[in-house]
């Protein structure tokens, strides 16, 4: 899926979320939020400014590790995760308030 794809997904399958999250980029805490949560992915604002295509992992309270990697580079990015949305994590599901595939 090309990154403006994703990216406009990530907005109309998500639930706004303003949640203090962290991201770990090449192994590094930065304190983030998260502020568009979906099934196959998050829009994130961090206070650094990362580069387009780096990995990133996105925590957040109550749920597994999210990795994906930065679509668009700046200090607000779209993560994409590394599953199609009907293989997303159950417990990801559930904060959407979305079933788990059958």
């Amino acid at each position: 899926m090309r990154a403006h794809a994703v990216t406009i997904a990530v907005q109309h399958e998500g639930r706004a979320a303003d949640a203090p999250a962290t991201l770990v980029v090449d192994g590094r805490e930065l304190p983030a939020t998260c502020i568009n949560l979906g099934r196959s992915g998050a829009r994130v604002r961090v206070e650094r400014t990362l580069a387009a295509g780096c990995g990133a992992v996105l925590r957040l309270p109550g749920l597994p590790e999210l990795p994906g990697h930065v679509l668009d580079g700046g200090e607000e990015v779209s993560l994409h995760f590394g599953w199609e949305p009907d293989a997303a994590p159950v417990a990801l599901r559930e904060r959407l308030g979305q079933p788990a595939a059958a």
